[in-house]
């Protein structure tokens, strides 16, 4: 699990770095709670125990020699935190380890390390729409602090029948390195698999039987999860559609009145719902029968996110209009895309709100 688990931590932690280059979280804001389970690494731990007992097949041992290596274990953790929105999130973490003991001084040993610690992470996501990946996977890294109660107890054979004991436990100062992605089901529910360093400068177990301290003690864990966050249910838009003025039977020639429709999306998306494909249909079908000389068609999004982003994410919503009027047959020449973002909100609203509304495209008819 070592080499498995950090072969996996330098890909998630180079696919993010990679990507944060230039991408931009569109995460909705508010409250969340996680919980976590998967594998724990911890490299050997150093002792300051050197068996010099007579008659001890110990006996000689050198100092650099004392150290216990541990099995691969489990790790579970649980997380309350809150979306800031602009990329940011910050959480408060509980975490539970366990690793059995596998040799001590070059010999069989049993017994265990747990550790019980508590963090406070900050997170940045990043978003993959930026390279045109139409994937609701947001990857995130982040760094904690805080403080782990570690508990040692392991036995190993010493001499012809002996058995040696090596205890402790203490409190230590520990940070933590994370890396990882969310994979979004929904607006609240959210799959993660991530990678988590784990270090503490120094961590003294106190009173020990012999003795016992820790040198640099650290693991790496490989975890996956469920995140909720806590948002409010929006209202769903209308369709709102104007319908479009018949010519004169007498002047069939005369340009309609101006006739426009709104066809909307949902959040941080483009396709056309079932909704927004009849409403589709039906200015497809008027500009066929009208006599309509141009089409502008105005993508729009709400307020969450950066501009650039927005920008983009309209011009596809746009664009994915147009496609479907030019698929039933409306001149491609004859339609006008434009992009206007964050910019001309339908209902006003404050910076990194969800107004459902904001989310559509004008079809305008000249």
């Amino acid at each position: 699990m070592k080499k498995s688990a950090r072969l996996l931590g330098a890909v998630l932690f180079g696919s993010v770095s990679f990507v944060a280059l230039a991408a931009h979280a569109d995460e909705p804001a508010g409250f969340y709670i996680g919980g976590n389970g998967g594998l724990t690494h911890e490299d050997k731990l150093k002792t300051d125990l050197t068996p010099t007992s007579t008659g001890s097949r110990f006996s000689g041992v050198p100092t650099e020699n004392s150290e216990i290596k541990n099995k691969d274990g489990w790790v579970g953790a649980a997380e309350v935190g809150y979306n800031w929105g602009d990329n940011i999130r910050t959480e408060l973490e509980g975490t539970f380890a366990e690793n059995s003991a596998r040799r001590m001084f070059g010999v069989g040993a049993s017994g265990r390390t747990d550790l019980a610690a508590g963090f406070v992470n900050a997170f940045y996501d990043f978003d993959l729409t930026q390279f045109n990946i139409a994937l609701p996977i947001v990857p995130y890294i982040g760094a904690g602090a805080g403080a782990g109660y570690w508990g040692q107890s392991s036995t190993f054979p010493q001499g012809d029948n002996g058995v040696a004991h090596v205890s402790g436990n203490g409190f230590a100062f520990i940070y933590q390195a994370i890396g990882g992605f969310a994979y979004n089901v929904d607006d609240n529910i959210a799959v993660t698999a991530d990678f988590r360093y784990m270090d503490t400068p120094a961590a003294d177990f106190g009173d020990n039987k012999p003795g016992f301290v820790t040198n640099h003690l650290h693991e790496e864990q490989v975890l996956l999860g469920v995140r909720y966050t806590f948002t409010q249910p929006e209202p769903v838009p209308v369709a709102a559609q104007v319908p479009p003025t018949q010519p004169p039977m007498v002047a069939p020639k005369q340009a309609p009145t101006a006739t426009s429709y709104l066809v909307f999306f949902d959040f941080n998306k483009y396709n056309l719902t079932t909704d927004a494909m009849k409403i589709v249909d039906n200015a497809a079908m008027a500009a066929k029968n009208g006599n309509v000389t141009r089409l502008d068609v105005t993508g729009h999004t709400d307020t969450v996110g950066s501009d650039t982003y927005n920008l983009k994410l309209s011009k596809r919503r746009a664009e994915s209009v147009k496609a479907e009027m030019v698929r039933q047959g409306v001149p491609a020449q004859d339609i006008d895309v434009k992009a206007d973002g964050k910019r001309d909100p339908l209902v006003p609203t404050g910076n990194n709100v969800r107004e459902a509304q904001n989310r559509r495209v004008e079809i305008v008819f000249h």
